[in-house]
């Protein structure tokens, strides 16, 4: 047996025909009629303003990942290491920290440096794949990390990411795991760094 799914604005707007309708038949009262379509029209309009909030936020966040995508894709072109985490920080709250599976939780700004450029460190992230959720508030993705380790070798693993968003977009959380052993991903990081194909 099939079953048909309506949108949730037209629940609200079958609930007020079938409302209205039973009032007619029922009591005839146009007062009555009134004041149903009236809190039917209000519970409309309340979700319609959440569509629309969600709608907003989730074009915030979009631009947020793009402008961070930029950014990943050309650092040199925005200027030194410094300037560069400076810029991917603005994508961020001031409150944000990145939590890395691995090498624990600092703040963003300082989180980018290190990935980027911290000790020997000389690497790239390449992003493979993005999501964003429907309201906004969350996002991910698939990326590569790669380049010379802090041992001044080469490295590369694969890393997923899962942020959280806030109203404005920006990135209030972001989590970094990845699909190897704790000591691997250390040893890629800070060691012999990883086998070459």
């Amino acid at each position: 047996m099939m079953r048909l799914r309506l949108a949730p604005w037209a629940v609200c707007v079958l609930s007020a025909v079938m409302l209205l309708a039973a009032s007619c038949s029922d009591s005839g009262s146009d007062d009555a009629v009134e004041q149903q379509l009236s809190e039917v029209t209000a519970e409309r309009d309340a979700l319609q303003a959440q569509l629309d909030r969600a709608a907003e936020r989730y074009d915030k966040t979009a631009e947020v990942k793009a402008g961070v995508r930029e950014i990943l894709d050309n650092p040199e072109a925005f200027g030194s290491e410094d300037e560069v985490a400076d810029l991917l920080a603005v994508y961020a709250t001031e409150a944000a920290v990145m939590e890395d599976d691995v090498f624990g939780s600092v703040p963003m700004r300082q989180a980018w440096f290190r990935t980027l450029y911290s000790d020997a460190m000389d690497a790239e992230i390449e992003i493979l794949h993005q999501w964003i959720s429907e309201d906004g508030s969350e996002s991910g993705g698939v990326c590569v990390w790669r380049g010379t380790n802090q041992a001044g070798n080469p490295f590369e693993l694969i890393g997923l990411t899962v942020d959280t968003h806030d109203e404005e977009g920006r990135v209030a959380h972001e989590l970094v795991i990845y699909p190897y052993p704790d000591e691997y991903v250390d040893v890629a990081v800070t060691g012999a760094g990883t086998p070459s194909s």
